[in-house]
């Protein structure tokens, strides 16, 4: 419209420079000339401003398409990621070892609970490789999946679970085969330990490499300022001390409270109560004395029931809670 003004203002100035004794027919024909060229002009500016309009919206649509393609791609992309590149870890552990040579060496008075990976070796030994592989199934599961691998060849599943993810008012469901969370150092795996096999307590009850099934696990998680931690679990019981049983159902059960907190920022503990009941069909094991009068073997079958309580407490110290500089 600027530019319509300019030209009537142009207009104008050509009708002030006419001479005063052009005629009113003169005069009529210019004011029409100047009418229509102005007409022309204003429709060719109403067009070519249509024209920006819809060209500014078409680019604003393009650039709105283009950022979500481009969302879209990202999307896909990052499913891609957690469905094909899950987290992978792999623990070598090896070990030197000094000690007597007894043969199937155990602790007197207890049933022998079996054996860890290559654990009565002496000198050094490889001891067992372990390969972890873990991910987000989906916004609502994550899969852990454990395998070790011994110096003879052999892969043991030590875990293949999957968990919940934000099931609400704090539980938690876990089904599988995974490590149970009775006691406090069960549920920790060999390369987690703070030395370098398991407590005397643990091998005699459970064996050196603790207590395992398939099953499921539900827990609660008190929404309070200390830990506060209610558990139960169902499973096969297959593994000491109980044994794999042709039957339907569950075999074993367990059940746990755990609490804990901190008295300041160098100190913390944790206390819990667990119990284990399971059956046993047929359990053998290989007991041997040694007397004056030489070898005693003696092969025993166990069928019943089994029932296990532990209690257990750790109190743990660090500086200014920096377990890195020091700790017991």
């Amino acid at each position: 419209m600027i530019r319509s003004s300019m030209i009537v203002l142009a207009a104008s100035g050509v009708l002030a420079s006419l001479p005063v004794s052009a005629s009113d027919a003169d005069l009529k024909a210019l004011r029409e000339e100047v009418a229509q060229m102005k007409k022309t002009y204003e429709q060719r500016i109403e067009s070519l401003e249509k024209r920006l309009v819809q060209a500014e919206s078409t680019s604003t649509q393009a650039k709105v398409a283009a950022d979500q393609a481009t969302t879209q791609a990202a999307r896909v992309g990052e499913g891609k990621a957690n469905a094909f590149n899950p987290e992978i870890g792999l623990v070598l552990q090896g070990r030197a070892k000094k000690m007597k040579d007894v043969e199937e060496r155990s602790v007197a008075g207890y049933w022998p609970a079996g054996h860890d990976h290559d654990g009565e070796k002496r000198g050094l030994s490889l001891q067992h490789t372990e390969l972890m592989f873990a991910a987000n199934v989906s916004p609502n599961f994550r899969g852990v999946a454990r395998f070790a691998v011994t110096e003879d060849g052999d892969v043991e599943v030590e875990e293949a679970s999957f968990s919940t993810l934000g099931l609400g008012q704090g539980f938690a469901l876990r089904g599988g085969r995974f490590a149970s969370d009775i006691g406090y150092q069960n549920a920790q795996h060999p390369h987690e330990w703070d030395f370098a096999d398991a407590s005397l307590m643990q091998q005699v009850l459970f064996g050196a490499e603790g207590y395992r099934q398939d099953g499921l696990q539900l827990k609660w998680v008190a929404p309070i300022d200390f830990l506060l931690v209610f558990g139960a679990e169902v499973g096969r019981g297959a593994t000491f001390p109980g044994t794999d049983r042709n039957k339907n159902g569950a075999n074993a059960g367990t059940i746990f409270a755990k609490m804990g907190g901190d008295i300041d920022h160098s100190n913390a503990w944790q206390a819990g109560l667990s119990y284990l009941g399971t059956r046993a069909q047929e359990r053998d094991a290989h007991f041997e004395d040694t007397d004056a009068l030489g070898p005693n073997e003696v092969q025993g079958l166990f069928s019943g029931k089994s029932h296990t309580v532990i209690a257990d407490f750790v109190w743990k110290w660090a500086p200014n809670g920096n377990p890195q500089e020091r700790n017991f």
